[in-house]
């Protein structure tokens, strides 16, 4: 119907493109790492990948795709055929931007920037309220902010929230819950680290497990993303990938 796609029970349209984003890049994983499916579950796994990345293009929210963008590039910089996933990721990017010409609502805000300036105001504010309640913020889910009558995008518009998961932790609970947020990050980047994905399995469990964190972590810089199905599916596949290791270590 050429209109932006929404999941009701995922949320809104952002919280909907992070949760498909984030199932794109566990079945990628699957398909570029696991050697358990046969030939038919992988083609037609290959076919389920392509509709949710089509679904996500029709979202018309571009955040979830720096996290992806993200993904690609620590998948080529890790991987001993580096070239291969270049193209790879080369021949997807094409195929996204094609999606996206096809789709009138996102060829037509694929480059248009007038949210990255609502944004600096939302963060702008943000800064504001965590410099005015340095150690433990505003409180949760005080975060507003009305935008002033003369700004041409947005004019008069109320927002309950930074549409970043940095400031609005920082703006929300100060200085210890944007603490808080950087050890989760900061942990679970040392453990992944650890991880060296000896089976195909384990493999595919690490970067399936990666692309939930780009996309919440990565794709954070432009929404909060630290809540909703999407960041369930995340601790999901974090889950899988923590206990799949602990049991290969204790067989060791």
């Amino acid at each position: 119907m050429q209109k932006p796609i929404e999941i009701r029970a995922l949320g809104n349209q952002n919280y909907t493109a992070m949760y498909l984003i984030t199932a794109f890049t566990s079945m990628i994983s699957t398909l570029l790492f696991s050697s358990q499916e046969k030939r038919l579950w992988r083609f037609l796994l290959g076919l389920c990948s392509l509709i949710t990345l089509t679904a996500a293009v029709m979202t018309v929210m571009r955040a979830s795709f720096l996290g992806l963008v993200f993904f690609f590039l620590i998948l080529i910089l890790s991987s001993k055929q580096s070239l291969k996933m270049s193209i790879f990721f080369l021949l997807l990017l094409g195929l996204t931007f094609i999606i996206a010409l096809f789709y009138e609502p996102m060829r037509t805000k694929i480059f248009i920037t007038a949210s990255l300036v609502s944004r600096l105001y939302l963060w702008e504010h943000a800064f504001k309220l965590f410099q005015e309640n340095f150690l433990l913020g505003i409180g949760l889910n005080h975060f507003q902010y009305t935008f002033p009558p003369d700004i041409i995008h947005d004019a008069g518009r109320t927002y309950f929230d930074a549409h970043n998961l940095y400031w609005q932790t920082a703006s929300q609970q100060g200085l210890w819950g944007l603490l808080s947020v950087l050890v989760i990050l900061l942990g679970y980047l040392f453990i992944w680290w650890r991880i060296q994905g000896k089976t195909p399995l384990e493999k595919a469990l690490k970067y399936g497990s990666f692309g939930g964190f780009a996309v919440v972590f990565i794709g954070g810089v432009f929404d909060t993303t630290l809540h909703h199905e999407h960041a369930i599916a995340f601790m999901i596949l974090t889950g899988l990938l923590w206990g799949y290791s602990a049991k290969w270590r204790t067989k060791e």
